[in-house]
């Protein structure tokens, strides 16, 4: 069972940050086309969102971020809801669970992070061993956004 822990806008622009040499270090699947986290380091919000009312950069409430969102005008952001797989260790303290906003999803994977967003697909690092060894077994298992299709692989 997932818990939603809150809502971000994140950017669909094509991200040029991700050069080769970005790709090298941090991916295990080079190949993708666009890199989708939950850690606003890989995957950007949008230019001018303001800050969320809560630590930890998450909205609570989908409307108050749409309604952020509707002032920036922008055609090539998306809203995304973040959730924590149920067995995962509890939330901290102070981090409330957040009642999901009705309406359909698409999911995009799952991710490996933390609470505070840190991305660990995407936003560690590998050396050139690590990711020589560790590619073959897990790379296979990454879909198009560099995200597990599958909770029990992630």
């Amino acid at each position: 069972m997932e818990a939603t822990i809150g809502f971000d806008l994140r950017s669909t622009a094509p991200d040029l940050s991700w050069t080769v040499d970005r790709r090298t270090r941090f991916l295990l699947r080079r190949d993708v086309t666009s890199v989708r986290s939950v850690d606003p380091l890989v995957w950007v919000r949008p230019p001018g969102l303001r800050p969320a009312p809560e630590a930890g950069g998450l909205w609570p409430d989908l409307s108050d971020l749409l309604a952020a969102a509707y002032a920036l005008d922008h055609a090539d952001a998306v809203a995304v809801r973040i959730t924590a797989l149920e067995e995962d260790e509890p939330p901290p303290r102070g981090t409330g669970t957040i009642r999901p906003a009705s309406g359909r999803y698409d999911l995009l994977g799952y991710d490996v992070a933390d609470y505070d967003l840190l991305g660990g697909l995407t936003n560690c690092g590998y050396a050139p061993g690590e990711a020589a060894s560790l590619a073959p077994v897990w790379a296979p298992l990454l879909n198009e956004w560099h995200l597990f299709g599958n909770p029990e692989w992630a």
